[in-house]
């Protein structure tokens, strides 16, 4: 689910293009806020939904590293998450994609639709389950990260041990009705 933080950022990228200066304020996964002007030149943020092309993994979460993160949070999303529930913290998992080529993107009747495949390994000798993967961007480059999107499969990953699986990370922009 797209979160505030990402309606808030793109909300204050459009107006912009007239030359007018606008502010995104931002929850970050410490639960700490920070506020961005967007002037018309910036070319921020450092990525928006991009990010989900860059699978990340290890102790680097919640700092500075944008990204792909998965974890085992089961709590259904919302538009006021700004972490994830229960990230994979560890190099338990690893994640691999084909970069910004790998982006997907399809209309359909009633939605556009953006994805990627990751391939996940597991590198532990017990099986993992994944079940919340967050898309994580900033407002700058080496700015505190946000949270940008948040889903919860229906069904959870489950990745045998020392095996890899592919997963497809998917966002819709539903057209409204």
């Amino acid at each position: 689910m797209l979160t505030k933080n990402f309606w808030r950022i793109f909300g204050a990228i459009m107006p912009r293009l007239n030359g007018n200066t606008y502010s995104a304020k931002v929850v970050h996964p410490s639960g700490s806020t920070t506020t961005e002007t967007m002037f018309s030149s910036s070319i921020k943020p450092y990525t928006l939904l991009g990010a989900m092309t860059v699978p990340q993994n290890g102790a680097l979460y919640g700092g500075t590293t944008i990204g792909t993160w998965y974890g085992r949070g089961t709590t259904p999303a919302t538009a006021d998450d700004y972490t994830l529930e229960d990230p994979i913290k560890t190099g338990d998992v690893t994640g691999v994609c084909g970069g910004d080529t790998a982006l997907v993107r399809a209309e359909g009747p009633d939605h556009y639709r953006i994805s990627v495949t990751h391939q996940i390994t597991n590198n532990t000798d017990e099986t993992v389950t994944i079940s919340e993967i967050g898309c994580f961007g900033a407002l700058a480059s080496g700015a505190k990260v946000c949270l940008l999107d948040r889903t919860v499969p229906e069904t959870p990953i489950v990745i045998p041990p020392q095996e890899t699986v592919p997963v497809e990370y998917v966002i819709k922009f539903p057209y409204g009705k």
